[in-house]
């Protein structure tokens, strides 16, 4: 069985995910190389970054990009602009950067065909075994396997909201809904409500000064885009998991340093 290799936020930080693959002595053919979401914005190197999973995928390795609130954002812009992208037109730079962020335009101008077909790609989480990959968090409303939930049309619209809600999670109400977009009190972190159903649950979304290990979730966003590091987590063959991390060669974001944790995180 390979090993499984978990990817936090990358965030255009190519650099610094080429030295954590080396750091982790990634073999394509042996290692199934998942990532937790948000490939693109705030880093140097969005498109790039793209592109170098791709090439990842073409090599026959078993590469997995589940999606993030990110890379969700550049595909309802796609979903809103496809006509125009597909005939190669690029969309006023003040479009994309109201869309996308300031670094939006560069990274659409830079994308390829291949690249949004990766990201038209991704799925909601991914699972193997004992252990679940998503990019935000988890209702404990949710029931059914997180992968399979886009898949069916009978859902209403209010339950889709809540499927898709997986990249956006951070907080729920105490009897485990989703709140809305606005609301702040009497909100719970969702790690607090996860019971374990789906195993252990690894995520991003959340960027902390060190790995987040709370009851049977990890969160591995250690804000590599705010000059901190870049983590993956490892699941050997025999089911013992641990983490590695490079350091951010530079703080690329321009946003408040990441939430120091009371503790730093062990393995498992």
């Amino acid at each position: 069985m390979a090993r499984l290799l978990v990817i936090g936020d990358v965030h255009g930080c190519l650099i610094e995910l080429e030295n954590l693959l080396r750091k982790l002595q990634y073999e394509a053919q042996q290692d199934t190389l998942v990532f937790v979401g948000d490939l693109l914005n705030k880093g140097p190197s969005g498109a790039e970054t793209l592109s170098f999973v791709n090439d990842l995928k073409d090599d026959g390795g078993e590469v997995i990009y589940v999606r993030g609130n990110h890379d969700e954002k550049y595909l309802q812009f796609f979903n809103q602009f496809s006509k125009r992208l597909r005939r190669g037109e690029k969309p006023p730079r003040r479009l994309c950067q109201g869309w996308l962020g300031p670094d939006g335009h560069s990274t659409i101008s830079k994308m390829k065909s291949r690249d949004w077909r990766l990201l038209l790609g991704t799925p909601l989480s991914f699972q193997r075994g004992n252990l679940t990959v998503l990019h935000g968090g988890l209702s404990s409303k949710i029931h059914c396997k997180p992968k399979h939930l886009l898949d069916s049309k009978s859902f209403s619209s209010k339950r889709r909201a809540e499927i898709k809600s997986l990249m956006y999670i951070r907080n729920l109400h105490k009897d485990g809904s989703v709140p809305n977009q606005n609301q702040v009190r009497g909100l719970v972190p969702w790690q607090d409500l996860y019971d374990g159903r789906f195993g252990w649950v690894v995520y991003g979304h959340q960027p902390k000064s060190h790995v987040n290990h709370r009851g049977h979730t990890i969160g591995i966003d250690t804000a590599c885009c705010y000059g901190n590091r870049l983590t993956a987590l490892v699941q050997e063959p025999g089911s013992q998991i641990y983490w590695e991390s490079v350091a951010a060669r530079s703080c690329y974001a321009n946003c408040p340093p990441p939430k120091r944790l009371k503790y730093a995180a062990t393995a498992v």
